[in-house]
């Protein structure tokens, strides 16, 4: 199911360069709806001045 949505994304947008994943298990990690489900948040290169610390700086830095 990655993989299909991976492939989907690349093709819709070729200035993606990588991917982050991130799940939030947990109220106080996020989690609104108490299922599984994950986020695969598709990245390019400059979107963030530092892209090390993964999902939670990435969601820090574009929350509104």
């Amino acid at each position: 199911m990655l993989y299909d949505q991976r492939v989907s994304i690349l093709a819709e947008d070729p200035e993606v360069t990588g991917f982050n994943i991130g799940i939030n298990a947990g109220k106080s990690a996020g989690q609104t709806i108490f299922h599984v489900h994950v986020h695969l948040i598709p990245r390019r290169e400059g979107d963030v001045e530092e892209p090390r610390g993964g999902v939670p700086c990435f969601m820090f830095i574009f929350a509104p």
